[in-house]
């Protein structure tokens, strides 16, 4: 067994999820014996979901927390700590060096590359058109540029363009124009990279989608590899919604490669509240477990009857899902939200036709009424009662077909309503 399977066992274990006995089957309110339910499956974690930050400061604090859901990291540097590499094989997460400015330590690279020839990434300079960051003109870069191109061909690595942004520097706030321009200079080719990389700190999720349209034209997948929201007055709320619309967008797009949130940690609390990490060895804030644990909208795992399918992991969604850290006895998130715009959608196989059982583990403060569809198509509904801030769960007897379907499931009206996690039984 590999580390990152003992990670998902782990974090499935970690999990625990309880049947109140009769309170959760809407008959009277009690609470019952507290049973475990077993069977929690979990989605695999993203191909594409990342961090920048320096790892190696707390390495066997931070790297085992985050692992759980992200794939990779980078630090700005050269290189990173042993210990952090050590860690970083461990829970199976790639590190991409990066030549920040034409500055850049090739003896550095080289060295680490030896020592860790698993290493397949470099990442090209850093925001080249901000007067405080790289700093270089297209025509300054591309002196440097056959320098990186041949220690890349040396070594087999492949490198990521210049990661762009609005900039500051004198006719080049445009990063399309200074990426135009350096794409023309002599010795430069877009042949000779193999992803393109942006930094997008727009407060709005459709703006961050237009973003990384607008670099498409490259024909080069894309790498997000900094990104939150950063403009104007940010709520811990808003920046949580962002997150959530923004994974969502991110995970569908197919020529996203790999995104890194910016920042899991600062010094001091962040104006903007992206901060993914409490203190060291005081584990995730909030808006860390929900971006190590939210859904990869993952196309593979079809889950069966008896199995446990935590509400947030999702196949598909559409409209605006909540997430927050589960408040119920377990589970790691819930989701809320639901309502006539705002729908999930679950990949079930069942092994025959027939009547089965959704058991659904919400919290309601008020009555709705659920709806579902199979594949598209008006399944039934069902009255979610009210549970005056209490878990409980909730059955439905729903008449399936043989074989693998999509359950989607929404609300009439728009609702609070907190779901945990659901489950389908034989009758």
């Amino acid at each position: 067994m590999n580390a990152l399977t003992k990670l998902c066992l782990l974090a499935a274990a970690s999990m625990t999820i309880w049947s109140c006995g009769k309170e959760g089957d809407d008959e009277g309110g009690k609470t019952g014996p507290q049973e475990k339910v077993e069977e929690v499956m979990l989605q695999k974690r993203s191909a594409k979901r990342g961090v920048c930050f320096n790892l190696g400061a707390y390495a066997s604090d931070d790297i085992p927390l985050l692992a759980a859901g992200c794939c990779w990291s980078y630090n700005w540097g050269s290189g990173t700590t042993e210990q952090a590499m050590s860690l970083f094989s461990k829970y199976e997460m790639d590190y991409c060096p990066m030549a920040w400015n034409s500055a850049w330590d090739e003896e550095a690279v080289r060295k680490f590359k030896a020592a860790h020839p698993e290493c397949r990434y470099i990442l090209a300079y850093n925001e080249p058109n901000l007067t405080d960051q790289a700093n270089m003109t297209p025509a300054a870069a591309a002196k440097d540029w056959p320098r990186l191109v041949a220690m890349a061909k040396e070594l087999g690595m492949k490198i990521i363009a210049p990661a762009m942004n609005y900039g500051t520097l004198s006719d080049y706030s445009d990063p399309w124009k200074w990426l135009d321009e350096f794409f023309r200079q002599p010795g430069v080719s877009i042949d000779d990279v193999d992803g393109i990389a942006v930094h997008c700190y727009m407060s709005h999720p459709s703006a961050l989608e237009w973003f990384i349209g607008e670099f498409k034209k490259y024909g080069k997948p894309i790498w997000l590899t900094e990104f939150c929201s950063w403009e104007g007055n940010i709520s811990e709320k808003d920046q949580t919604r962002y997150l959530i619309e923004a994974l969502h967008i991110l995970e569908s797009d197919e020529n996203v490669f790999r995104y890194a949130w910016f920042i899991p940690r600062t010094n001091e609390e962040s104006p903007c509240h992206n901060n993914l990490l409490e203190a060291p060895g005081k584990g995730l804030k909030p808006l860390g477990k929900i971006y190590v644990n939210m859904s990869t909208l993952d196309k593979t795992l079809w889950y069966k009857p008896g199995d446990v399918i935590p509400a947030e992991h999702y196949s598909s969604c559409s409209g605006t899902i909540g997430l927050a850290p589960a408040s119920d006895q377990g589970g790691m998130l819930q989701i809320y939200g639901l309502g006539p715009d705002n729908r999930t959608e679950y990949q079930i196989e069942l092994p025959e036709a027939g009547d089965y059982t959704l058991e659904i583990r919400y919290n309601a403060e008020a009555d709705n009424t659920l709806k579902f569809r199979l594949d598209g198509k008006d399944l039934g509904t069902s009255i979610l009662p009210n549970t005056y801030i209490s878990w409980r769960n909730h059955k439905v007897t729903l008449s399936l077909p043989q074989g693998r379907h999509t359950l989607e499931m929404s609300c009439k009206e728009d609702s609070q309503s907190k779901i945990n996690w659901l489950r389908i039984h034989n009758i």
